[in-house]
């Protein structure tokens, strides 16, 4: 699922896994925080840039990975910070947390833009969680305020986007032709794919799953995400491709780039599938 317009970037190897993926996939590099003992990778772009999280124990952080260097995203006064997409500019948006009461903590989307955080916050929402950005600068992601609904926020301006229909919609990301994937339900345990386009929506679902949760998606329209089957009730990650699934065991796949590489984690490790 490479391409050759796509930069090459050194990517940290720290070991190979096993070769649990699909044929299409040549190597699979793990990426590891050193001293961290949780990291999972959420996004990448072209250049080989690569956001995500991880744990010092109780700590979550944010990282950005570039060129084999990891740099650590904390936003001020917080309790946690989770990096959750990157454009080819370099612009990082994600999720924040802070303590609103001793036992309570409220969370809101961020920006993180030439070395400088803005919060990203719905007018009335009491959780805004930024999922994803495209070169634009146009962020996705979800708030909740009498439900759960995706936005996109572009020039300043929030739009709700809402399945017409369901009770929950999360927006996770957005390419640069605008287009949008997400997820939606109608009973909060089954979960069905949608991509949004220019104003139409198009439900999709993995053959035989109950419930089907995309990530990201790239240019091309490629997707990635997770689905639990619905023989064995087991979770796995997908990748579709002009209509064609491809089922990715053992691995979280939550970004893809236009390079057709993909992003994700193990429960410990981040990895990039080539």
């Amino acid at each position: 699922m490479r391409y050759h317009q796509c930069f090459v970037t050194a990517v940290l190897i720290v070991g190979l896994l096993a070769p649990t993926t699909s044929p299409a996939f040549a190597s699979i590099s793990t990426i590891e925080v050193p001293g961290a003992t949780y990291t999972s990778a959420n996004g990448m772009n072209d250049r080989g840039d690569i956001v995500g999280n991880y744990s010092e124990g109780w700590t979550y952080h944010g990282f950005v990975l570039h060129n084999g260097t990891f740099t650590t995203i904390d936003v001020p006064g917080t309790i946690f910070t989770d990096a959750r997409g990157i454009n080819n500019r370099g612009e990082i948006v994600g999720t924040y947390s802070v303590p609103s009461s001793p036992y309570s903590q409220t969370s809101r989307g961020f920006l993180l833009a030439n070395g400088t955080f803005t919060t990203i916050d719905v007018p009335g929402a009491t959780f805004t969680s930024a999922n994803g950005i495209n070169d634009r600068g146009q962020i996705v992601g979800t708030y909740f305020s009498v439900g759960l609904h995706g936005f996109v926020l572009d020039k300043g301006t929030f739009t709700t986007i809402d399945v017409p229909g369901p009770v929950f919609t999360w927006a996770a990301g957005i390419n640069n032709r605008g287009e949008i994937v997400g997820r939606y339900t109608l009973t909060l345990r089954t979960f069905h794919g949608f991509v949004l386009d220019k104003g139409t929506f198009t439900s999709f679902d993995v053959p035989g799953a109950t419930s089907t949760e995309p990530s990201g998606m790239n240019d091309r329209g490629e997707i990635v995400g997770n689905f639990v089957s619905g023989g064995t009730g087991t979770t796995h990650s997908f990748a579709l491709d002009k209509g064609t699934f491809t089922t990715i065991i053992d691995v979280f796949a939550p970004g893809i780039n236009n390079c057709g590489e993909i992003v994700g984690g193990t429960g410990r490790h981040g990895l990039v599938l080539h």
